[in-house]
Parts: structure tokens; sequence; C-alpha cells
């Protein structure tokens, strides 16, 4: 039932790199970075709207940060 969602990155070295939100039919949701991830600890928020602006829906969404040499992903719950 949280408001917003804080993702806590940490790169070894600085990449380029992209964070996505999506749905559990692929479609992409949110957009969240696009570019240089720094070296070190850092964070990105998503306060769980939709591309559009509006508030996403309860159900599952995924987090997918992609960069040169990987890709990670989260599976997010909200709950409405």
């Amino acid at each position: 039932r949280a408001r917003r969602v804080t993702f806590v990155l940490d790169s070894p070295v600085e990449l380029e790199a992209r964070l996505e939100v999506f749905d559990t039919m692929g479609r992409r949701t949110a957009s969240l970075l696009a570019g240089t991830l720094p070296k070190g600890r850092s964070s990105v928020s998503w306060n769980l709207s939709a591309r559009d602006g509006g508030s996403v829906p309860g159900g599952v969404y995924f987090a997918r940060l992609s960069f040169a040499g990987g890709i990670r992903a989260v599976r997010i719950p909200v709950v409405r």
C-alpha cells in the first residue's frame, strides 16, 4: 500500500543504463532512468504512476534494469 517504490542501485562502475517498469502483459508502464548510472550507490523512485500520469491499478509489475553486459529484474506487487 505504499505510495512510492524506491530502487537502490549499486554499481561498481559508471555505466549507461535503463530502468523501466512493465505490467504482466509486457507493456512498459514507466521509464525511470535512461542515461548514466553513477559509480556507487544511487536511488530512483517510482510514484506508482503510469506513462500517462495516472495511477497504476493494483497488480504485479516488473522493474528491469538493463545495461551493457546484463539485465536485472524484480517483481513489484502493488495493492490498492
